[in-house]
């Protein structure tokens, strides 16, 4: 939660706030506050032979791990213009250091980026910047992404 101006408000409990379903207050069981932490240091990467090749993605010990997930399959056609600027936008704002991966859900889980905290990389990764579309192929039959 944010303050007027944007900043974090911390140590809030169940008591600060009304969860209602179907206009009725629900009892809060869980409630914890996720403060990110100073940015964790990355492990060294691993020594390879010349020629060796690998997809390890270092991560820090006791950092968090952000994990994206473009849900195509779900997210009508009309909304996915809009779900990509606002991602563009998260991504743009997430604080430096933040370790993250991206996937996409069509019919199928992708992995689109593993993680980084490349802030030129994930942009990219997940999405093109205006003007430039993903490239999708619908299965006539079906309707379904492939």
């Amino acid at each position: 939660m944010d303050d007027r101006q944007q900043n974090p408000v911390h140590q809030l409990g169940a008591s600060d706030f009304t969860v209602l379903e179907d206009g009725k207050p629900q009892t809060i069981k869980i409630f914890e506050e996720h403060a990110m932490s100073a940015v964790a240091p990355l492990p060294p990467a691993p020594r390879l032979e010349p020629g060796t090749f690998t997809n390890y993605s270092p991560v820090p010990a006791n950092g968090a791990l952000d994990i994206l997930l473009f849900d195509e399959l779900n997210t009508p056609m009309t909304a996915q213009a809009a779900v990509r600027n606002q991602v563009l936008k998260f991504l743009k704002e997430a604080p430096p250091g933040t370790h993250m991966a991206i996937f996409s859900l069509t019919t199928e889980l992708k992995l689109l980026q593993g993680f980084t905290s490349d802030p030129e990389v994930l942009p990219r990764a997940g999405c093109r910047e205006e003007g430039q579309s993903r490239r999708v192929a619908f299965d006539e039959q079906s309707g379904f992404r492939r």
